[in-house]
């Protein structure tokens, strides 16, 4: 293994993993790094996208220690080694994002409570970045700053049209056949490229294989498609996401990174509602696929340039 595969692949200097137990029995998992002298610049709670796991991160991790934060990375519940909800594991479920909100909610207040050095900021992408607009929105304050990759304001349903996905999605809840697996989604598949092709999120190769390389030391990691209870549940909340007056209430700095050549998310969405927030600013990088934090370090640069302006890294 490489130096540069090691910076991705490896875990960070300081790291331990540790567990936030909900009300319904569900175990997170997250992981914390913590310097030897308190941070000056405070905590970055970085929060991945939907299917991803905290060993996808340990390149932003010691680019965030570097850059002297302390950090958080969370195994959103349902997937990582967070608690899985049905018998067949590999199946992305949620039956309402409400969930995701609580428990980001309840793992910030109980890290408030540690001395991990305030001020508390975020780093999410996608599917994170939906629910983080989210929490913020229901609780302003708590978070100093915000920083999005591709956040999920929309999505693309494989070229479904949405009225047919939502009518598939009501059948389905008819029949009581929310927790099966939605078109062109099943178990996890590495000759397939595992859950979504490569040219979808990254034009890096080396990178790409972060997560297969992870998988083979920890098959647990291992998460397949979406189910129709996820579709349902994220349409319900992009709904609300979306709603009027929703995103002109979200009071925190949000600094909005697109991936110019997006084909997941709807940049068009995005965009119209990066410019109703109040206190935000919407950079494109053009011609990064969706995982900005996996690209090519052409793209990575621009991205950690911006991340840079904002949080006054080097001045």
């Amino acid at each position: 293994m490489n130096e540069a595969e090691k910076r991705r692949r490896v875990l960070p200097e300081g790291g331990k993993f540790m567990f936030h137990d909900r009300p319904d029995g569900t175990r997170l998992r997250y992981g914390i790094w913590q310097g030897k002298t308190v941070s000056k610049r405070g905590t970055m709670i970085v929060l991945p996208g939907a299917s991803e796991f905290i060993e996808k991160y340990f390149e932003v991790v010691n680019e965030l220690i570097e850059r002297d934060f302390s950090v958080i990375v969370l195994d959103w519940r349902g997937q990582g080694l967070s608690s899985r909800p049905l018998s067949n594991p590999q199946k992305h479920h949620y039956e309402s994002f409400n969930d995701l909100i609580l428990d980001l909610d309840s793992l910030i207040d109980s890290l408030s409570k540690t001395d991990l050095p305030k001020p508390f900021n975020i780093l999410a992408h996608s599917m994170g970045g939906h629910v983080t607009l989210r929490y913020l929105h229901d609780h302003s304050g708590k978070i100093a700053n915000a920083i999005l990759t591709a956040p999920m304001v929309d999505v693309y349903y494989a070229g479904i049209p949405v009225v047919v996905v939502k009518g598939l999605n009501a059948i389905m809840g008819m029949l009581g056949k929310l927790t099966s697996y939605a078109p062109e989604q099943g178990d996890f598949d590495i000759a397939a490229g595992g859950n979504y092709k490569m040219e979808l999120l990254t034009s890096d190769g080396e990178r790409f294989e972060d997560e297969f390389y992870q998988i083979s030391q920890n098959e647990n990691l291992v998460i397949g498609g979406k189910t129709f209870g996820w579709l349902k549940a994220a349409m319900a909340s992009i709904n609300i996401l979306n709603a009027k007056g929703y995103a002109e209430a979200i009071d925190t700095p949000i600094t909005v990174v697109q991936s110019g050549a997006d084909a997941l998310v709807r940049n068009d969405r995005q965009q119209a509602f990066a410019e109703r927030l109040p206190n935000a600013e919407f950079i494109s990088v053009e011609n990064s696929k969706h995982e900005i934090l996996k690209e090519q370090d052409s793209f990575r640069q621009q991205f950690w340039a911006i991340f840079d302006a904002k949080f006054g890294v080097g001045q």
